[in-house]
Formats: structure tokens, C-alpha cells, sequence
């Protein structure tokens, strides 16, 4: 597709797309694995910067980077950390890419708060239980130094 062509959106959409801007002030959002910002890409390791790779790849090693391997912690867009709800601590197991920051402690917080309270368990799929996680949540704790 060329540059300015409209077939992927409506004509009168193009102008106000080409003149977004990406926030300045980070946006984290803790989404599901099978959110549609990684699922219907399914090439998770687009959605990381440049300078996150190398974190990321250390906790997803192998070869299959098409789909994420937890739930992610995303800010406007963009991949920067992963996590599980642990039903035995009631607590989110989660590791960043880059050092946290108070916004994205926060976001976390208010996460864990949210499935404690109103959920009681944070599932991905069907067949995700506790104890199919366990192994995961462990991994984001080493990974994060927790």
C-alpha cells in the first residue's frame, strides 16, 4: 500500500490518523494474553522496542515468539512486561522489561485490587487453572527479582 492511500481505512479517517501523536505520559494497562493487540498480530515480539529485546527474550527463549507467553503489561502499544495472578497469595507475579516505575506500580496495584475483589482469579483460556500458572508465576518472580 502506498502512502496516502485509503483502502485499510475510510478516506476521511486518514488525515486524522497521519496526525497522531503517541502521548507523552506512559499509559500502562495490564491485558490478557489473548487481547487483540498481540493475538490477531501474533508476532509478539513487534509489539517491543528495540531496547526491551534483549529483557524480553531472556524470559521467552526459544523459537516460537509468535504469542506471548503471559499476560502483558502494555503502555500505549507497546509490550513492557509481563504477568499471572497467583490465587495462592492473591497477588499479581509480574516482571517489567525496563525499571518500574511508580505509574506502572500503580497500574499493577490496581489490578491485583480489581481480580482480588471482583474475580478471584485471572484466567487465559479455558483450560488455565492455578496450577497450570504455577510455573509461570514462578518464572516472572525470578525474572523480577520477587
Amino acid at each position: 500500500m502506498e502512502p496516502g492511500e485509503s483502502r485499510l481505512m475510510l478516506a476521511e479517517d486518514c488525515e486524522r490518523f497521519a496526525e497522531f501523536a503517541v502521548p507523552n505520559k506512559a499509559e500502562y494497562a495490564l491485558v490478557g494474553s489473548l487481547d487483540g493487540i498481540s493475538l490477531l498480530r501474533r508476532d509478539a515480539q513487534t509489539l517491543v522496542s528495540d531496547e526491551d529485546r534483549k529483557a524480553y527474550q531472556r524470559f521467552q527463549p526459544g523459537p516460537s515468539t509468535q504469542d506471548l507467553s503471559a499476560n502483558a503489561i502494555l503502555d500505549r502499544g507497546r509490550l513492557v512486561g509481563l504477568w499471572e495472578y497467583d490465587t495462592a497469595t492473591e497477588s499479581i507475579a509480574w516482571m517489567s522489561f525496563a525499571p518500574a516505575n511508580k505509574a506502572m506500580k500503580n497500574a499493577v496495584r490496581r489490578t491485583e485490587e480489581y481480580i482480588r475483589a471482583q474475580l478471584g482469579d485471572a484466567r487465559s483460556f479455558g483450560l488455565d487453572s492455578p496450577k497450570s500458572r504455577a510455573p509461570k508465576v514462578e518464572a516472572l518472580r525470578q525474572a523480577a527479582g520477587r
